[in-house]
C-alpha cells in the first residue's frame, strides 16, 4: 500500500491549481475556483520522535489517484464577469 505524508499531499493539489491557474492567465475564458473537495484515506500515526506527535498519511489503496472534485465558475477574462448559460425561449 502506497502512502504519502497528508501535508505533502496537499502541496501536491497547491501547486497542480497554481499551475493550471497560470497556464490559463492569458485565457478569454478563465475558472475561479469556489470550493474544493479532497476525498482521501486518512491514517493517523505516533511518530518516532521524542516529541510523540502524530502524522496524518494519506493512504492509497486500489486507486491511484483520490477524488478531487473542484467546483469551479467560468468568467469572463476581459469583463472579469461571471459567464452564465442563456436563459429564456431563444436558448
Amino acid at each position: 500500500m502506497d502512502e504519502t505524508e497528508l501535508s505533502e499531499a496537499v502541496k501536491a493539489v497547491r501547486a497542480g491549481l497554481t499551475a493550471a491557474q497560470q497556464d490559463g492567465a492569458d485565457a478569454a475564458i478563465r475558472f475561479t475556483v469556489k470550493e474544493i473537495v479532497l476525498d482521501l484515506g486518512i491514517e493517523i500515526r505516533k511518530t518516532a520522535a521524542a516529541s510523540g506527535g502524530v502524522k496524518a498519511f494519506v493512504v492509497s489503496g486500489e486507486s491511484q489517484f483520490p477524488n478531487l472534485l473542484p467546483q469551479v465558475e467560468p468568467c469572463d477574462a476581459a469583463r472579469g464577469t461571471a459567464l452564465t448559460a442563456p436563459t429564456g425561449p431563444g436558448r
